[in-house]
């Protein structure tokens, strides 16, 4: 008992609010900074996680010194290996094919439609087919140098994953990472929306 209550009383420092439902007692989500988690934070992740409440930890790059993770940065990792890929018009909700280069080239050139609407793509579930170590491999790297919580969350080596677990001989969720990145725009625009909501296919994402 006294140990949920600590739990708790640490919730409600560390949550964000994410549902307004007056019959519930959890619309809020933990949400701590990446620097704020310490090896010894398993314990509480492992409270929210056997209720099944979804864990976000911020800022989980906000110590980096490079820029390998802005648009410049990934467009000239992928700059060899310029491929087609499939992106969501965000306004429209049309999909068509750009290359790599020309999407993460929208950053800085951005270009408005005939009815002065900003352009908004989005490319989720990146890369489709290959996996991301061999796509980005410096930034695979540093992504799962930086990852909370080792035990559940790196792809190879965590104790507690269970997909690390399973034979080579079946079939493995894919666990990433994967990108979801899209052009955004601080303001709302009152239409279209860049931003892929938290949700569930074979694996969380």
């Amino acid at each position: 008992m006294i140990a949920d209550e600590t739990h708790k009383n640490l919730h409600s420092c560390l949550n964000r609010k994410a549902a307004s439902r007056e019959d519930s007692s959890d619309n809020n989500i933990y949400c701590p900074e990446a620097k704020n988690v310490h090896p010894d934070d398993l314990l509480h992740f492992q409270w929210h996680w056997r209720k099944g409440e979804p864990v976000i930890v911020r800022n989980l790059l906000g110590g980096t010194s490079n820029s390998l993770w802005e648009p410049s940065g990934m467009s000239r990792a992928i700059r060899r290996q310029n491929k087609n890929v499939m992106v969501t018009d965000c306004i429209s909700l049309r999909e068509k094919f750009v290359t790599t280069e020309e999407f993460f080239t929208g950053y800085t050139d951005c270009c408005e439609r005939p009815s002065k609407q900003p352009h908004m793509l989005k490319l989720k579930d990146w890369p489709p087919s290959q996996s991301f170590k061999e796509c980005l491999p410096n930034h695979y790297e540093e992504f799962v140098s930086y990852l909370p919580y080792k035990e559940y969350t790196h792809p190879v080596s965590g104790s507690l994953n269970l997909a690390v677990k399973l034979p080579d001989d079946c079939l493995k969720p894919d666990m990433g990472p994967k990108a979801y990145i899209a052009h955004g725009f601080a303001k709302e625009l009152g239409c279209g929306d860049s931003v892929t909501k938290l949700h569930c296919d074979m694996s969380d994402a």
